[in-house]
């Protein structure tokens, strides 16, 4: 992600974050795939950093994995609700 021209650092541990709360329910990335409602190679790619999530896909990250948006995107907040 982007923020006016510049790499945003908190964007960048995205992908760890996501890896930590999946791994946290038990989670492999077929199963969040299904439980997200995203396309199976989603998960995989986010995880890898090869792709970075529109905001309505990290907000149905957020919601399966049950934690908080802001915290999955930026890590702010609280990890979990």
């Amino acid at each position: 992600a982007v923020t006016r021209g510049r790499p945003n650092p908190r964007w960048q541990t995205f992908p760890a974050r996501l890896r930590k709360a999946r791994k946290a329910l038990g989670l492999n990335r077929t199963a969040l795939s299904v439980a997200a409602r995203m396309s199976p190679d989603n998960a995989a790619r986010f995880e890898e950093a090869a792709a970075s999530p529109r905001l309505y896909l990290v907000e149905q990250l957020a919601d399966t994995l049950r934690v908080s948006p802001a915290w999955l995107a930026y890590g702010l907040d609280v990890p979990w609700e």
